[in-house]
């Protein structure tokens, strides 16, 4: 629990603001441009029936309104500059809202 909410925190940094969701329920309004993330679930490596690496896994989602535009690219550019191990998953539009999803490991 305690590495989330770092993440959390390094999350908003980035942000510039509280507009960060863990796993947020569906009756939630949500506050534009913002971070939702959630564990991805990992296949931890294994060698002798022993679990020897198992990192934890993020999928993270920049959401963002066609009027943001500017101000995300600076927050994308961090994010990826930011987390070492942290790749650009995809990109889509849904309901007039711009997402790009990464993945990392924190």
């Amino acid at each position: 629990m305690g590495r989330r909410l770092e993440l959390q925190s390094e999350l908003e940094d980035i942000l510039g603001s509280k507009n960060v969701y863990y796993q947020p329920p569906e009756n939630l309004k949500i506050k534009y441009p913002c971070f939702v993330y959630e564990e991805h679930v990992n296949t931890p490596l294994r060698a002798d029936n022993i679990d020897y690496l198992s990192p934890e896994e993020w999928d993270v989602t920049l959401i963002r309104t066609f009027q943001d535009r500017e101000k995300t690219n600076l927050i994308r550019d961090t994010i990826r500059h930011k987390f070492i191990y942290c790749r650009w998953a995809t990109h889509f539009i849904s309901d007039g809202l711009i997402h790009d999803v990464y993945h990392l490991h924190y």
